[in-house]
């Protein structure tokens, strides 16, 4: 994840990293295929075997 996008992405607030964070794990889970798995997505792929995957809200980030 850090390649893909905390690498790539300028962020200007905390607020700006859980949505990017956010949008980067649903797409990697629901919408990207990948071939090891029949060219299907994650979610998809789980669907198959009876196992329901959810869009997950926000991530809660703590700040220490």
């Amino acid at each position: 994840m850090e390649c893909a996008v905390c690498q790539n992405f300028m962020f200007n607030d905390l607020k700006d990293v859980k949505q990017t964070m956010n949008d980067f794990r649903n797409f990697y889970n629901f919408d990207r295929i990948y071939g090891g798995i029949g060219f299907q997505s994650p979610a998809e792929f789980l669907k198959t075997k009876g196992i329901e995957m959810k869009i997950n809200p926000i991530i809660q980030i703590k700040i220490i």
